[in-house]
């Protein structure tokens, strides 16, 4: 299905996208977060998500990719939910 090949397609840009996430969950979680490193990576996950929608939007499966904050909900995972077995379970 089309959107299967483009997240195929989009693999490594998703994956940074994800780890991005994680080392800014993981900087926020300190005692005192370095603001200008905070800000860096912010913009660099902002950077990577509007390439994400913009491939998105070229492959015609954007309604399925980027809610809003820039996260990857949709019906991906088979529209089942949270707790419905989706793909990330």
């Amino acid at each position: 299905e089309k959107i299967e090949k483009f997240f195929e397609d989009n693999q490594e840009l998703h994956k940074s996208i994800i780890v991005k996430n994680a080392e800014l969950r993981a900087m926020m979680r300190a005692d005192s977060p370095d603001p200008a490193k905070v800000g860096a990576l912010t913009g660099e996950l902002y950077d990577l998500r509007i390439a994400f929608k913009d491939k998105a939007e070229e492959a015609g499966v954007d309604q399925y990719v980027g809610g809003p904050m820039g996260g990857f909900g949709g019906q991906r995972g088979g529209g089942k939910g949270m707790k419905g077995g989706g793909r990330f379970q």
